[in-house]
């Protein structure tokens, strides 16, 4: 099982692949998003954020 916090699994989120399937931006998404914030602290964990954005990002249907 990968690990969910190597930057290898997380990648893919960087930049999209060419000819990918665009995906609108919902309200519902920004809210979750703005709830979950990332400021770049020393306590906080940048891969553990992007995990979150991709669960939240996941069950709104976004791939």
């Amino acid at each position: 099982m990968p690990c969910h916090n190597s930057p290898r699994w997380l990648a893919h989120l960087a930049r999209p692949q060419r000819g990918a399937r665009q995906t609108e931006m919902k309200i519902e998404l920004l809210q979750l998003l703005y709830a979950n914030p990332f400021s770049g602290l020393p306590h906080e964990d940048p891969y553990n954020h992007l995990v979150k954005f991709y669960e939240i990002a996941g069950s709104l249907g976004a791939t």
